[in-house]
């Protein structure tokens, strides 16, 4: 898997820091991710579902990039992570 880009001014020692909480602390209960989209950093139970339930493998979009990428599959996904 190609190594993600990591913007400059993350700040932090490595440069991820979540954007939610802006802790640099990441741990195998509570991974912080990368939108392969935009590269939104942040802790997966900060972003709530699918990422709570499981980190998917290969590419995770965030919601905006999602329905960017299939906008009508994005609108039922978000109305089933609202209920």
């Amino acid at each position: 898997m190609p190594q993600k880009k990591i913007p400059e001014d993350s700040g932090g020692e490595d440069g991820i820091v979540c954007v939610e909480c802006k802790s640099t602390d990441g741990d195998p209960s509570d991974p912080i991710v990368f939108c392969d989209g935009c590269d939104l950093i942040v802790h997966a139970t900060r972003y709530g579902n699918p990422l709570v339930n499981a980190i998917p493998e290969g590419d995770w979009f965030c919601y905006q990039c999602y329905s960017r990428r299939s906008p009508s599959l994005a609108v039922s996904v978000l109305a089933k992570v609202e209920q």
